[in-house]
């Protein structure tokens, strides 16, 4: 149902959730599991970056765990806080999760909409300009605001980097459905919950000013 990406485009995978020895579940970074810390009804596990990973704890949780990701990011809840977000169980809108966070951090959250991005390649075989715009733009935003809420779809992700390499994009995600972090060569594949065989793709992202 919700989907992160391909494993032959991963590039780089900081952590994610494993299965260990006594069959249990652990959130593992460079072979070594880490202890999470628990904000309200969440966990929260540290990354050598100095970000969080948070899994979502429930099937429509996506909005509200990457909601506590940017308020970690700006150190805008304390670590030992017991106020987490509440009243999961759904999915929220781009303009709820606004509110919650402008509510939550006293700062004002923007949102940029980004629609038709083709990814078809251009008559030179290469990606074409929509989709160089759409990437190009939040990658200069992410370095100006700090990650941003991506949402596609139905499905919510923490956006934490573009790059571009050799006319190829690499985006960097912290996924709350998969619980893993990771690199991957930009696909249309990213968006297959809300595009099926369609090569044009809407999507929306939320920063914190």
């Amino acid at each position: 149902m919700i989907y992160s990406v391909p494993s032959d485009r991963v590039t780089q995978r900081f952590g994610g959730v494993e299965a260990t020895n006594d069959q249990q579940q652990a959130f593992v970074v460079d072979g070594y599991a880490v202890s999470p810390i628990r904000i309200g009804g969440f966990d929260a596990y540290p990354m050598p970056n100095g970000k969080f990973m948070v899994p979502q704890p429930g099937f429509r949780d996506c909005t509200f765990a990457c909601e506590l990701m940017m308020r970690l990011d700006h150190q805008k809840i304390s670590i030992d806080s017991d106020l987490g977000p509440s009243d999961m169980g759904r999915r929220r809108d781009m303009p709820e999760i606004m509110a919650s966070l402008h509510s939550t951090t006293g700062k004002e959250p923007v949102l940029f909409k980004y629609e038709n991005v083709s990814y078809k390649k251009n008559l030179m075989g290469q990606v074409h300009q929509t989709r160089k715009d759409a990437l190009r733009d939040l990658g200069k935003k992410i370095e100006q605001m700090g990650p941003c809420i991506l949402s596609k779809g139905s499905h919510v992700v923490m956006l934490d980097g573009v790059r571009k390499h050799k006319g190829e994009f690499y985006l960097t995600i912290r996924e709350p459905f998969h619980g893993e972090a990771l690199e991957f060569k930009d696909s249309k594949e990213f968006f297959r919950d809300q595009n099926g065989t369609s090569d044009k793709v809407d999507f929306e992202a939320i920063f914190l000013r």
